[in-house]
């Protein structure tokens, strides 16, 4: 089987200062047989800048004590003392031996330079960087950030350091007490490690990139004392394409809290540019003692020719869902043809007279009821979670499917001070996407967001409309949205889509004792919010959404 993953995105394009010039003072040349160390002061200047280290539109700038590791021509490198100022001019010494000379290029940070990466440039000897899997908070937070950057030795033109990576950075807000860091995870893409720029140095041009690691792994931590819930990061990115982001709160390795799930939604991070990610970490009670975090999307099939070639994923975004009307047809529908997309699951069974193969899954267009179920009452042998049983995801059994019991106290019994449910609108596509966002425990309105009319109450007519920006928002504030994808009956899909008529169901894991036709869901409609009905077939296509628990 294979699975694939798609997660929501909230990110704002910022541009990152690429270069600086530099002024270099430089003491009386020495005869290498006397010993005598030269010294050299290089004037660091931010031109244009005032500020300095990462200010809130991320561009770079020294900090005080910050180091730089000069190549010499006997080919090795020395590492300057610290900056002298936190400011935007900054001044280091280098000392190296009498009868050589800076050859080549200057690093920054000079902790990730390589002590044995020695006549670079030369031969076509290629550059080996280290870049950390971890940091201390303050390294990477407020406005310092250890953004490698190289600077070319061009006689007559002085020092100009620019960038090598990309900048993230990314705030994290609602981080459980207990935890003592927080892992950020780039599925696909090495983001520590060696990596090895080829000679000869040009920057500007040359670059760390994901693709170029002699070792490394696709996370980083960052940790912090506990009890910090809030923290903004300034982490170094190779350069390339990502897509997704997972943050997970851990305290000494051990989560403390479910994966937070960001899309960077095709972002390719570039020399000299930054990218600002804003997160909450929420949670939603499903009970009086468990709590629970949200897939990032509704589920999603790619049909193949049997189960193990079938592909399990979640939607790109919250508010998307399969719906195809073709020419001709009064009515959309889904395919079950292989390699067509399905998100409308039939209740599932592996039971004496259910057919094996995709049926299993809730992935068969009869409208026969024992097509997707069989065997008696409560020792029927369901299939019923999609969680534990085809996604799998982060880790083993990362998903499950939720029980009326749970879906009832999420949307009917838990305590959210700033409401558990509305009926909503957002205008991310041309006419809008109508649905249900749920807001978690935690949830904090952002301050230009209205109180939404209709709140806990299913029978409210109010759609209340946001824009796509505003919808950006609360997002990132952890607000999960429903789409009204209707029903499915065979391949016909009804009530999906229309305007001002939220019409939603949603799959539970739970069936029904002794009753092999019918299981439990959760239903919206304009006028109904209903659980525990009996009346739903199990043939009936339905919205399938993923939960993990804290």
């Amino acid at each position: 089987m294979k699975t694939k993953h798609k997660y929501l995105l909230l990110a704002g394009v910022v541009v990152l200062a690429a270069s600086c010039e530099k002024e270099i003072e430089k003491e009386s040349p020495a005869d290498a047989t006397t010993g005598k160390m030269i010294t050299e002061t290089i004037s660091a200047q931010i031109e244009g800048e005032t500020k300095a280290t990462v200010d809130a539109d991320a561009k770079f700038a020294w900090t005080g004590g910050d180091n730089i590791a000069v190549h010499v021509s006997n080919g090795t490198y020395v590492t300057s003392g610290g900056a002298s100022a936190a400011a935007a001019s900054a001044s280091f010494t280098v000392s190296y031996p009498g009868g050589y000379s800076r050859d080549a290029f200057a690093i920054f940070p000079s902790t990730i330079v390589a002590a044995d990466a020695a006549h670079y440039g030369q031969s076509g000897t290629a550059l080996d960087v280290t870049l950390p899997a971890s940091y201390t908070l303050a390294q990477v937070s407020d406005t310092a950030t250890p953004c490698p950057m190289i600077a070319a030795n061009v006689a007559g033109t002085g020092w100009t350091f620019s960038q090598l990576c990309g900048l993230l950075r990314l705030t994290v807000n609602s981080i459980p007490d207990d935890a003592t860091g927080i892992v950020i995870q780039f599925p696909g893409n090495k983001v520590n490690g060696a990596f090895s720029i080829a000679s000869p140095v040009k920057p500007g041009t040359s670059t760390i990139a994901t693709g170029t690691p002699a070792s490394g792994e696709d996370q980083i931590t960052v940790t912090f004392a506990k009890g910090t819930t809030s923290v903004t990061i300034n982490l170094p990115l190779p350069t390339g394409d990502y897509d997704d982001v997972f943050i997970t709160p851990v305290d000494s390795e051990t989560e403390v809290a479910a994966v937070r799930h960001i899309s960077a939604g095709g972002y390719t991070a570039q020399a000299a540019h930054g990218k600002k990610l804003t997160t909450t970490m929420v949670s939603f009670s499903v009970s009086s003692t468990k709590k629970v975090v949200f897939a990032p999307a509704n589920l999603v099939a790619t049909i193949g020719a049997d189960y193990a070639s079938t592909e399990w994923f979640f939607h790109a975004n919250q508010y998307d869902m399969v719906y195809t009307h073709p020419s001709g047809k009064d009515y959309p529908y889904q395919s079950f043809a292989e390699g067509a997309n399905i998100d409308l699951f039939g209740f599932v069974g592996v039971g004496a007279t259910c057919p094996s193969g995709l049926a299993e899954w809730g992935i068969n267009e009869s409208v026969t009821n024992s097509n997707y179920g069989g065997g008696e009452g409560e020792n029927d042998p369901l299939w019923h979670d999609w969680g534990e049983n085809v996604i799998g995801g982060y880790t083993a059994n990362f998903w499950y499917t939720p029980s009326i019991e749970e879906w009832e106290y999420v949307f009917a019994t838990r305590t959210a001070p700033s409401g558990r449910f509305c009926k909503g609108k957002l205008s991310v596509v041309e006419d809008g996407i109508i649905g249900v966002i749920l807001f978690p425990d935690n949830f904090v309105r952002p301050g230009d967001i209205d109180t939404p009319e209709g709140l806990n109450a299913g029978t409210s007519a109010a759609i209340n409309n946001y824009t796509a920006s505003q919808w950006e928002e609360m997002e990132a504030a952890g607000a999960i949205f429903f789409p009204s994808a209707g029903h499915r009956q065979g391949n016909k899909i009804s009530d999906a889509h229309v305007e001002n008529d939220v019409t939603l169901r949603i799959r539970t894991s739970s069936h029904i004792t002794g009753d092999k036709a019918n299981a439990y869901r959760v239903l919206f409609n304009n006028t109904n919010m209903n659980f525990n009905s009996t009346t739903v077939k199990r043939s009936t296509g339905m919205t399938v959404r993923l939960v993990r628990e804290l």
